[in-house]
């Protein structure tokens, strides 16, 4: 079984998955037992499906009807599992509890103790508590496992800090997990059959195209989606149940002329964006329609036919027709940004006009300051750590006890997406009403702020001056 998976089901998550167990459960030497082999193939089967009632039954039989055999440990840790997975606290705690008394040496010991441990969190929390259902859509399939792990453990942490917080009253959060995909009709499934656990809103899926599809049937159903990562307007837009946490590529660049307007007083200014890169031309086109609404005016786009061109500008642009230009907007995109930024910038070194240069998170922290200061150039990025923010250091600390390493951009951004939704239902039971109602909300490296839309518009805003970097928002 992979660690991903392992981890997301000792994590107390209800999850719907395919998994691979070892053919022998004590080590070299156990006997296998084909008809206690059978009975624990048709538990898997029934847990593949989802029916933990049925695969603990069998994992049961397996467990208990037969001598030891090859599958003995891996039908108990099974069994526990999918009583978990069904809601029986009570039982999957004991049935894990004979299994780290009867072999504490077993592989599946640490496991079964931690999964154990969310049991009994699961029977403190009581009924009495009014319950929140936080569905989770992503996907499990190939790399995107990794990805999958990182952003649940930010969700997992957000959730039981919440059911932890004295501020929570009688409400508790219930998780909900069930696997996206780019098979349309799979995120279809998964997303009806979040619906039909009466989850109260979902986070996921990853990636834009799984979203747009989830998109359309949480709109049907009427039920919240939130998008943590998707950066495709499609995705929301136009729909009153849909919200994209990471700004889109037309808002990232609306939000720079914003900046550039209303922050740092310009007026003129010059666009270059690559011809047929979708991420390059869409944010060029949001800058230019937020420059026209807030009165300012464009003297010039310039598309260039490919990466190469950002290493020629000099071979473009005539130097004397910038000097009349307030900031020239230049939203870099692709696999080499880091070297196409470069590029760019030494082509402004040779055609030796200092005229501001306004820039996308591509020109976040360059290895040398001193040559974007030449530019004062100002960019947006939509993720940002404090390295002095002691909340921070306090969760890397928390996270550190998950032994997963350390934790990740996605980490982050699973947890502040989590942290701020719940944070909205303590004064508001309707999800939509709360995110409808919410404010700008400072997490530990993203910004959220809906400001009535559906769209995050809040992101960092930071500046190269003097050979060093400044947030100046």
């Amino acid at each position: 079984m992979s660690r991903a998976i392992h981890s997301l089901l000792t994590l107390a998550v209800t999850v719907s998955i395919c998994i691979c167990l070892p053919l022998v459960a004590h080590g070299q030497g156990i006997s296998s037992n084909p008809e206690a082999a059978s009975i624990f193939q048709q538990g898997l089967d029934a847990y593949e499906d989802g029916d933990y009632g049925m695969a603990s039954r069998r994992f049961q039989i397996a467990l208990n009807s037969y001598p030891l055999h090859d599958k003995t440990t891996a039908a108990w840790i099974m069994a526990g599992k999918a009583l978990y997975l069904a809601g029986d606290y009570d039982d999957a705690a004991d049935i894990l509890d004979d299994l780290i008394q009867t072999y504490p040496a077993s592989r599946y010991a640490s496991e079964a103790l931690a999964l154990v441990t969310y049991a009994r969190e699961m029977q403190m929390a009581g009924s009495d508590r009014e319950s929140i259902n936080l569905g989770i859509l992503l996907p499990m399939d190939g790399d995107a496992r990794s990805l999958t792990q990182s952003i649940f453990d930010g969700i997992h942490l957000a959730v039981n800090d919440f059911n932890s917080s004295p501020g929570a009253g009688d409400l508790k959060v219930r998780m909900v997990f069930r696997e996206s995909s780019g098979d349309s009709t799979q995120t279809t499934r998964s997303v009806r059959e979040l619906v039909d656990e009466d989850v109260h809103l979902f986070i996921g899926p990853l990636y834009s195209q799984e979203a747009l599809t989830a998109a359309a049937v949480a709109e049907q159903e009427r039920i919240v989606m939130i998008a943590p990562l998707a950066t495709d307007e499609e995705v929301s837009e136009d729909r009153d149940y849909v919200y994209q946490a990471n700004p889109t590529l037309e808002m990232r660049g609306r939000l720079m002329a914003r900046m550039a307007v209303t922050g740092l007083r310009h007026e003129r200014f010059g666009v270059i964006a690559e011809f047929d890169n979708a991420v390059s031309e869409r944010m060029a086109e949001g800058f230019q329609d937020e420059i026209r609404v807030l009165g300012g005016e464009i003297d010039f786009v310039d598309l260039l036919p490919g990466s190469n061109s950002w290493f020629r500008l000099q071979d473009r642009l005539i130097p004397d027709s910038l000097l009349n230009i307030d900031a020239i907007y230049m939203p870099i995109a692709g696999g080499n940004a880091p070297t196409l930024v470069k590029g760019a910038l030494d082509s402004f070194d040779r055609m030796g006009v200092p005229v501001r240069i306004l820039g996308n998170k591509e020109f976040h922290d360059l290895p040398s300051k001193s040559q974007p200061s030449t530019y004062h150039t100002v960019y947006t990025t939509d993720f940002l750590l404090d390295p002095e923010n002691a909340a921070l250091e306090l969760f890397k600390l928390r996270y550190a006890g998950l032994e997963q390493g350390e934790p990740t951009t996605l980490t982050y951004v699973g947890y502040d997406v989590t942290r701020f939704v719940l944070q909205q239902l303590l004064g508001e039971r309707d999800v939509r009403k709360a995110l409808d109602r919410s404010g700008f909300y400072q997490g530990l490296g993203v910004r959220i702020n809906f400001a009535g839309g559906h769209v995050n518009e809040a992101m960092y805003y930071l500046r190269y001056r003097n050979a060093e970097l400044e947030v100046i928002r």
